[in-house]
């Protein structure tokens, strides 16, 4: 009888354990998601943290090999824009994210490694590629970018950025 009950419940242990599904991103499930981070923004600095999606977009592959083989920071090549109408917007971006901390938070929260890295691969396969070539040392490169960014714009503070990175 014993032995009856032991069986029994080993059965049943087995019997409820969910086998383990995989899901295979693809682009519509990638736009879903991308949607959905963007809808939880706030309507005022949803276009700020667009134009992070677009800066990721735009990585071209030979910034990201001369960046990680130069050892060249956000912050230089920020400075490298001189008189740029992207320093405009970049300017108007950090006056607006330093006045709303919470809009600052919220790009914080979406500005991540895995967020960046997901974009790339739908959205800009050959920076993508060179990320992945690069292995540890590209995902390195691109926290830091990531860090660097948010701390441009004032969203992170240098000693915050220090310690993610």
């Amino acid at each position: 009888m014993k032995e009856k009950a032991t069986k029994s419940f080993s059965q049943a242990k087995t019997e409820t354990v969910p086998e383990i599904v995989r899901i295979e991103m693809t682009p519509k499930l990638y736009n879903a998601i991308k949607a959905q981070k963007l809808k939880q923004v706030n309507p005022l600095a949803r276009s700020y943290v667009n134009t992070y999606f677009e800066w990721l977009k735009t990585i071209k592959p030979e910034e990201i090999i001369d960046g990680i083989t130069l050892g060249i920071t956000p912050e230089q090549a920020y400075h490298k824009l001189g008189a740029n109408p992207i320093r405009i917007g970049v300017a108007a971006a950090r006056a607006f994210l330093k006045t709303h901390p919470r809009y600052a938070l919220q790009l914080r929260q979406i500005a991540n490694l895995d967020l960046a890295i997901t974009t790339l691969k739908y959205e800009n396969p050959n920076a993508y590629a060179i990320i992945q070539k690069y292995g540890d040392t590209g995902k390195e490169y691109l926290k830091n970018w990531i860090n660097g960014t948010l701390q441009i714009l004032g969203a992170m503070p240098k000693t915050e950025a220090k310690q993610a990175a």
